[in-house]
């Protein structure tokens, strides 16, 4: 098994922190409860199965929340096969490496300049294939179309006048080496990029032009230089200047873009011209003018990966919260539900939810309060369980007399005989909190009558009658009551393969050394012409 996303681990602070939180808040439970009265008391008229009703939503809450770290997290095992396409056009470049392109009208030189914004149009290219072709008297393919910029742009140092052997410049050698480096029948997917001054020796390009045009091949052209023209300085190895190019006849050249040779090229073949800028922003208009040539499938794989299942713990996820939130914490809860149902009480929202939520005291895991069962206890005054519980929250808000009274009433409603003297204890110990100590011995009294093995009921009634004793003794020793109590009682409550790069990777090495033994081994052609 794999995972998508490891670090969707981290959310596992969540599950962690609500145990802690559930673990504390128990805790506090059983302490509150403990100094609330006596356990065993509070063990017969609570509903038993609260407690551990409460442990099982816990339980459901936790799975629920650690099921949700590992849908997140993203499980994958198997696999699933997918096939991508690879849409584009193909572009060539051409590149003009001949000795005007070191004229310094633009700096540091047009070929420096042309490079520069070779590499750029390479490296913004998205999902084209790409080509190189470099020229200057003659032309050859430096890289065929590929979709892996990388290696293209590793051929960008190679590029210099000494690459060529036959010096001069030639864009009908380019056009034509650029058309046979295009695969057939896709001319409305093919561009040329011309890089250039636009000097022409061949004497032959409007025929290379028309043979472009007629193949639907369109040529976008970038000329560098200027229309005045700029001699063209000759530098030894250490970059010092030790002359300038001449002709055959010994007078300086000047080197002059032909502007109107590069629109030509471009009208002629539906493309664009575009003088080079220090800003380079011609590469951004060509880009468009590509992007918005008609596309064509470059390239389609079949991809394997593995199968992503998060679906499957989500599912639980989902299905233990929802569990948690519907289980019931004390008996008969649907009950009650159903029963405010069909009284109507609440609107259709509100009903939804008491179906869906406990009580917001049972939520919260502590007892209510006497203003929030007040209500209950105006709507019915005559049900000793509401009084009961009234009773309880009185006496654990510490308002005693509030709290006898509400247990007197409680015990006068109720038929059932241990909840009656539970009623009954309760009563006798809010009138033992205010020091009536005469009522509080009635009560236990009463308590014991209807459950004579009632120890804690026994205990209470002796305490209290100690008490009540001492008091009586001291008010007759010196006529001031003590205010001892001694003892208080309780109550009770979730593209390109590795393989296929390295295979051009290494016929484009050699090719390249191919290349450079045959520049080696060949001394510059002779021309009749320009040589520049």
């Amino acid at each position: 098994m794999t995972w998508v996303y490891l670090p969707g681990f981290l959310w596992s602070v969540v599950p962690l922190l609500a145990l802690i939180l559930m673990v504390a808040t128990f805790r506090w439970k059983s302490r509150v409860l403990a100094q609330a009265g006596d356990p065993h008391l509070l063990a017969r008229l609570m509903d038993a199965r609260t407690g551990r009703q409460q442990w099982v939503k816990g339980l459901f809450l936790l799975l629920g929340l650690s099921l949700l770290v590992v849908a997140v997290a993203g499980p994958q095992w198997g696999q699933q096969f997918q096939e991508v396409h690879r849409r584009g056009v193909d572009v060539m470049i051409a590149m003009d490496v001949s000795t005007s392109m070191l004229a310094e009208d633009v700096k540091p030189n047009r070929l420096t300049q042309a490079k520069r914004e070779l590499s750029l149009l390479i490296n913004r290219l998205e999902g084209d294939r790409v080509g190189l072709v470099a020229f200057a008297g003659t032309a050859f393919l430096q890289c065929p179309l590929t979709l892996d910029y990388g290696a293209a742009r590793s051929l960008l140092d190679l590029l210099a006048p000494d690459l060529i052997p036959r010096p001069g410049t030639s864009l009908t050698a380019a056009i034509d080496t650029a058309l046979a480096g295009f695969p057939s029948n896709s001319a409305r997917h093919q561009a040329l990029v011309l890089l250039t001054d636009g000097e022409d020796h061949s004497k032959q390009l409007d025929a290379a032009v028309d043979r472009a045009a007629k193949a639907g091949l369109r040529i976008f052209t970038i000329g560098f230089g200027n229309k005045e023209g700029e001699i063209i300085p000759i530098r030894d190895p250490n970059g010092d200047v030790t002359g300038y190019k001449k002709d055959k006849e010994g007078k300086t050249v000047l080197s002059k873009m032909d502007e109107p040779a590069l629109r030509k090229i471009s009208a002629k073949t539906g493309g664009a011209y575009f003088p080079a800028t220090q800003g380079e922003v011609e590469i951004t208009k060509i880009l468009e003018e590509i992007g918005r040539m008609e596309k064509k499938d470059l390239d389609s794989r079949v991809f394997g990966q593995g199968e992503n299942h998060f679906r499957l713990p989500l599912a639980l996820a989902i299905l233990l919260l929802l569990l948690e939130f519907l289980w019931p914490e004390v008996q008969r809860h649907w009950t009650r539900v159903f029963r405010d149902i069909r009284a109507g009480r609440f609107f259709v929202g509100v009903i939804l939810g008491v179906l869906l939520f406990p009580a917001r005291s049972e939520a919260l895991g502590r007892y209510p309060r006497s203003e929030e069962l007040a209500p209950l206890v105006q709507k019915e005054p005559g049900n000793p369980e509401t009084q009961f519980n009234l009773g309880l929250a009185l006496y654990i808000e510490q308002s005693y007399a509030a709290a006898a009274e509400a247990f007197e009433k409680s015990a006068s409603a109720n038929t059932h005989t241990p909840t009656k003297a539970a009623a009954l204890y309760n009563a006798g110990n809010a009138h033992y909190r205010q020091g009536r100590l005469e009522d509080a011995i009635e009560k236990y009294k009463q308590a014991l009558r209807l459950v004579p093995s009632d120890i804690h009921a026994k205990h209470n009634l002796e305490l209290a009658k100690k008490l009540d004793e001492k008091q009586k003794e001291k008010k007759k020793g010196d006529g001031k009551p003590k205010d001892d109590k001694g003892e208080e009682p309780q109550p009770k409550p979730g593209q390109m393969s590795p393989e296929d790069a390295e295979r051009l990777l290494e016929a484009l090495a050699q090719q390249e050394k191919e290349a450079k033994e045959k520049s080696d081994k060949q001394k510059p052609e002779a021309v009749a012409g320009e040589d520049w």
